[in-house]
């Protein structure tokens, strides 16, 4: 998936075979956009937890009597430094529900339009 078609095909079929070819490509683009975006959410969500499983640890050592001047504003940096981070993964992980809704819509459209003329997918 993914090539060029190269016109090796005998001219009698090569018509009939450059349509399946474009609407295989078209159906793999569109799977591979769906996959592609679905992945980028899980991920995003994974960053997500592991921030926030240190973002706690940072707030609770923040919380400990009689911490260090200089251990609180590590600790502080550090917490100012992860909400930054989970705000930048949370706006990537809206971007990728929404790319996630569009390419569903494509494959949707091009599940239509294909249908099953060339097989199952």
């Amino acid at each position: 998936a993914g090539a060029t078609y190269k016109g090796v095909c005998p001219s009698d079929q090569a018509g009939e075979f450059q349509i399946a070819f474009n609407e295989g490509a078209r159906a793999h683009q569109a799977l591979d956009a769906v996959r592609t975006a679905e992945g980028d959410i899980s991920t995003a969500k994974s960053q997500i937890e592991a921030i926030e499983r240190k973002l706690r640890m940072n707030e609770d050592g923040l919380k400990q009597p009689n911490v260090p001047e200089a251990e609180r504003r590590r600790l502080e940096g550090e917490v100012n430094r992860l909400r930054d981070e989970r705000r930048t993964v949370r706006r990537r992980l809206d971007d990728a529900y929404g790319r996630v809704g569009y390419a569903r819509r494509d494959l949707d459209r091009a599940r239509a339009e294909i249908g099953l003329r060339w097989g199952a997918w």
